[in-house]
């Protein structure tokens, strides 16, 4: 179908909102962000604002597509052969980038994705290389896919409201926690104390088909 001038006109509208919901919720947060400062900066009306974005939240909604984009493009460049780990460490990286030292616009991302959990692409492509792993099986890929999506996305959450001092260091700590922090029971020798147990966060509710627990994949991957 062929774009008209009023197409055009409709997606610059739309976009010089986005920009200006973005600029909005990086200063104020997404609860105290003002639709009529954001209506003013774009130069248009509240009218406008509601066609394109029928609450604050769908601007993060998109937000969150762009960022699922970038990590599904650096995801999709990885060499055939990379493992899970570098995978790992190639998402983490994308969400530091993406994110920078904004905060308030990370708090509002978690907790819209958090709120939705979509199946998306970069789910995708992490489940496909922690299914190559010989040491997990396809039912445990799956629930370690979903839980360590939650887990960084936890981790973003708590950095944006100052939990942790640097992004990069706690999606890090996050990486080491899941990959080499949990030890299987063949590797304890015959009578060695049972390593101290961390507390075990509140119940969450499930998403997609998720049933086991974190240490169990743990030990499902080094096994």
């Amino acid at each position: 179908m062929r774009e008209t001038d009023r197409d055009r006109q409709r997606e610059a509208t739309r976009r010089r909102l986005y920009e200006a919901s973005i600029d909005e919720i990086s200063r104020e947060g997404l609860e105290a962000a003002s639709v009529d400062r954001i209506t003013k900066a774009a130069g248009t009306s509240r009218t406008a604002y509601y066609f394109h974005f029928p609450h604050k939240e769908s601007v993060i909604e998109m937000l969150n597509q762009r960022l699922g984009n970038e990590l599904a493009s650096g995801l999709g460049e990885l060499d055939g052969e990379a493992g899970f780990e570098v995978a790992l460490q190639t998402a983490n990286a994308v969400m530091v980038r993406f994110f920078g030292e904004g905060r308030l616009l990370a708090s509002a991302a978690a907790t819209v994705w958090l709120s939705t959990r979509h199946v998306d692409r970069p789910r995708a492509l992490l489940l496909d290389r922690v299914s190559r792993d010989h040491r997990v099986a396809p039912l445990d890929a799956e629930e370690l896919v979903d839980r360590l999506l939650i887990m960084q996305w936890m981790t973003v959450l708590g950095w944006s409201v100052g939990q942790h001092e640097s992004l990069a260091d706690a999606l890090t700590m996050l990486t080491e926690l899941l990959l080499h922090g949990v030890r299987p029971p063949s590797a304890r020798a015959a009578g060695e104390p049972t390593p101290h147990q961390p507390h075990r966060a509140p119940a969450t509710r499930r998403v997609f088909t998720t049933s086991r627990s974190v240490k169990q994949m743990g030990e499902a991957l080094h096994a």
